[in-house]
C-alpha cells in the first residue's frame, strides 16, 4: 500500500495538471479575443458598434461550456477518491451527453443568429422599399405640379394668341368700318360738276327767248309746259334737299315718304297749270339744277332746233301740235330721269341701311371682342396669380425632393456599407469561431482520450491495488497461520 500509493498519487497529480494547462489555454484564448477586438479599434465606430452580438454571445458560451466542463472534471477529480469502485465509463457518458447539449445548443445559437440576421436583413429591405416609395410618391408630386405649370403655361399662351387675334380682328373691322364710311361719303355727297352751256347753247337758247317773246300770244300752251317745267325743277330741287337731308337717318320709310308727297305735288302742278311766266322760263327749264347727276346731260340739239323752228315761224296749229308733242317727250324723258334718281336715292337709302347694319353689326362684334379681352386679361392674371405660388410651391418640392433624393442615397450607400462589412466580419467571426470550435473538440478529444488512458491507468492500478491487497492479506494469514503454528 504504501509502495503504489504515490504512483497512484502521481498519475492522479499529472492529470489535474494537464487540465489545469486546459484550463490555462482557455484562458489564453479569452485573452487573445480582446486583443483581436482591440486589433479591430482602427475601423470606424459605428462599424464596431454594429458587430454581431449573437455571434460574440456564442464566443462567451462555448468558452463557458468548455469551462464548466473543465471545472466540472476537475471537480469530479477531486471528490472521487481514489480506491472508489465507481465505474468511469458511467462519467464519460455523462460527460459526451453533455458536450452533446452544448453542441445542440451551439447550433441553436447559430440558428438564432442566422434567424435574427435575416429579420434584420428583412427589415433593411422593407426599409429600403419604404424610402423608394416616398420617393415615387414625392416623385410623382412633383410631375404633377409640373404639368399643372405646364398647363397654366399654355393656358396662358392660348390667351395671349387669342387676345393678339381678338386685337388684329378689332383693328381689321375699325378698317373696314372706316373704308365704308369713306365709300358712304363718295356716294351720298358727290361733288357737284359745273355745268356752263356751250356758246352754240346760249345762242339757241337767246334765238329761242327772243322768238318766245315775239309770238307769246300763239304760245300759251308752251308757256304753260315752260311754267311745268319751271315747277319740276323746284320740285327737283326740293327732292334733292329732301333726300340729303334724310340720307344721315339710314332710313327706307321717311325716303319713300317724300319721294310720295313730291310726286303728288308733281302730278298736281302738271294737271293744274302754271301761269305765264315768259319765254325765259323756257331756257331755264332746259337745265337740270347742278347737284343732280344729270345736269351734264345737255339738251338734244334736235330738240333744240326744233323748239326754235317752231318758235321763230308763225306756228300754224299743225306746228303748234308737233311742238306740243315735243315738249310731252320731253315730259317723259325727264319724268324717266326723276325715276332714275328716285332709284338712285332708293339704292343709297338701302346702301345706307346695309351700311347700318355693317355698323351696327361690327359695333356688337366689338364690344363682344372687347368683352372677351376683359375676360382674357382677368384670366390672364388670374393664372399669373396662381402661377406664382405653383412655382413657389414647384421650387421648394423640388428642393425638398433633391434632399429626400440626397438622403436615401447617402443612406442606401451606407446601409450597403453596413451590410457589406456585417457580412463580412460575420464571415470572419464564423471562420474564428469554427477554427476555436474545431481546436476545442480536438482538445476534447485527446482530453477524451487521455482520459480514458487515465481511466485505464486508474483500473490497472486499482487491479493492482486489489491484487496486493489480496497478497497482504494472504501474507497476513500465512503469518498468523505460521504463528498459530508456531505457538
Amino acid at each position: 500500500m504504501t509502495e503504489t500509493s504515490p504512483g497512484a498519487d502521481e498519475e492522479l497529480r499529472t492529470w489535474r495538471i494537464r487540465a489545469l494547462q486546459a484550463e490555462a489555454e482557455v484562458r489564453s484564448l479569452k485573452r487573445t479575443r480582446p486583443l483581436q477586438g482591440e486589433s479591430e479599434t482602427s475601423r470606424p465606430a459605428d462599424t464596431r458598434r454594429e458587430t454581431s452580438r449573437v455571434d460574440f454571445g456564442m464566443q462567451t458560451e462555448l468558452v463557458e461550456t468548455v469551462d464548466e466542463f473543465h471545472a466540472e472534471a476537475r471537480e469530479r477529480l477531486r471528490s472521487s477518491p481514489v480506491g472508489s469502485d465507481s465505474s468511469p465509463l458511467s462519467e464519460i457518458e455523462e460527460l459526451r451527453q453533455q458536450l452533446k447539449q452544448r453542441d445542440t445548443a451551439i447550433v441553436q445559437l447559430q440558428a438564432d443568429s442566422h434567424r435574427e440576421h435575416q429579420s434584420k436583413q428583412r427589415k433593411a429591405v422593407e426599409q429600403q422599399q419604404m424610402y423608394l416609395e416616398e420617393l415615387r410618391e414625392m416623385t410623382q408630386r412633383a410631375e404633377s405640379l409640373m404639368d399643372q405649370l405646364r398647363k397654366s403655361k399654355k393656358s396662358g399662351r392660348e390667351l395671349q394668341a387669342a387676345r393678339e387675334a381678338a386685337r388684329d380682328e378689332f383693328l381689321t373691322a375699325r378698317c373696314e368700318l372706316q373704308e365704308c364710311q369713306a365709300q358712304l361719303r363718295r356716294q351720298v355727297f358727290v361733288p357737284s360738276q359745273s355745268t356752263e352751256p356751250s356758246a352754240g347753247r346760249e345762242e339757241a337758247e337767246a334765238a329761242l327767248g327772243d322768238s318766245a317773246g315775239e309770238a307769246l300770244d300763239p304760245w300759251r300752251g308752251q308757256a304753260k309746259v315752260v311754267q311745268s317745267f319751271g315747277t319740276l325743277r323746284k320740285l327737283h330741287s326740293d327732292l334733292s334737299k329732301e333726300l340729303q337731308s334724310h340720307s344721315t337717318s339710314r332710313g327706307g320709310k321717311p325716303t319713300e315718304d317724300a319721294v310720295s308727297r313730291i310726286l303728288q305735288q308733281m302730278d298736281k302742278a302738271l294737271l293744274d297749270g302754271p301761269p305765264a311766266d315768259g319765254s325765259r322760263a323756257l331756257g331755264a327749264s332746259l337745265r337740270l339744277p347742278p347737284s343732280s347727276p344729270e345736269a351734264e346731260r345737255p339738251v338734244p340739239e334736235g330738240n333744240q332746233l326744233k323748239i326754235t323752228s317752231s318758235a321763230t315761224s308763225a306756228a300754224s296749229p299743225q306746228d303748234q301740235k308737233d311742238s306740243d308733242e315735243v315738249l310731252l317727250l320731253k315730259l317723259d324723258v325727264n319724268a324717266v330721269r326723276v325715276a332714275a334718281e328716285l332709284e338712285k336715292e332708293k339704292l343709297i337709302s338701302e346702301h345706307c341701311d346695309q351700311l347700318d347694319d355693317l355698323v351696327k353689326q361690327h359695333d356688337k362684334e366689338r364690344r363682344k371682342l372687347q368683352n372677351e379681352l376683359t375676360e382674357l386679361r382677368s384670366k390672364q392674371l388670374c393664372s399669373e396669380a396662381r402661377e406664382k405660388p405653383l412655382q413657389e410651391i414647384r421650387a421648394h418640392f423640388e428642393k425638398q425632393v433633391a434632399e429626400v433624393k440626397y438622403g436615401l442615397v447617402a443612406q442606401i450607400a451606407d446601409i450597403h456599407e453596413q451590410k457589406r462589412m456585417q457580412n463580412g466580419q460575420a464571415e470572419q467571426e464564423m471562420a474564428l469561431l469554427k477554427k476555436d470550435l474545431e481546436r476545442c473538440q480536438a482538445e476534447l478529444a485527446a482530453s477524451q482520450q487521455e482520459l480514458r488512458k487515465l481511466v485505464l491507468l486508474y483500473e490497472k492500478e486499482q487491479q493492482e491495488l486489489q491484487d496486493l491487497r489480496q497478497q497482504h492479506s494472504s501474507g497476513d494469514s500465512k503469518t498468523l497461520i505460521l504463528g498459530e503454528s508456531t505457538g
